[in-house]
């Protein structure tokens, strides 16, 4: 029994990791799904505008890539027998969560989406709403010679699993 718990864990935890989830660090070429000639980078905030600490954890997700997550401690949850079904970020609630990302990136249309992936109710008081500052996407070329910066306002989502979505073109 121990032997197969421990299978399914370290299977679970190798599919999790080939999946791109919680990639901290910039994206190499062909990293989460992304690549191209162009390098991209930017860094995004997010705030209950409550002024309640609910934000757990977000990600920054590039056409469907998870590229970025501000997780950098999570527990696994258990189902009843014992098979992991899923993780909760431990790092503590916040009433504002950064996140930087950067990665390759090729010509054409794209989205972005700031993804509030986990938050809690603070107080038995609503979640949010929630804003996303204004930010900036900076694309440079291959020859590391900036293309273009995109500036992209502010949003804002409600609850939990939300996002907010922004269409860019390179």
């Amino acid at each position: 029994m121990r032997f197969q718990r421990a299978f399914l864990a370290a299977s679970f935890l190798a599919a999790f990791s080939l999946t791109g989830c919680n990639l901290l660090s910039p994206t190499e070429p062909g990293d989460g799904g992304l690549s191209g000639p162009d390098k991209l980078s930017l860094t995004a905030t997010m705030t209950d505008t409550s002024g309640n600490p609910s934000l757990n954890e977000i990600q920054i997700i590039i056409d469907g890539n998870v590229v970025a997550d501000s997780c950098s401690n999570s527990d696994p949850q258990y189902d009843g027998d014992g098979n992991i079904i899923g993780y909760s970020c431990t790092d503590g609630s916040s009433v504002s969560l950064t996140l930087s990302a950067a990665g390759s990136i090729g010509p054409g249309s794209h989205t972005i989406k700031i993804l509030i992936a986990e938050s809690t109710q603070y107080d038995h008081t609503p979640r949010g709403p929630y804003s996303v500052a204004a930010f900036t996407i900076e694309v440079d070329g291959a020859d590391g010679k900036l293309l273009k910066n995109i500036s992209l306002p502010a949003q804002t989502a409600t609850g939990g699993g939300f996002s907010v979505s922004y269409p860019f073109t390179i």
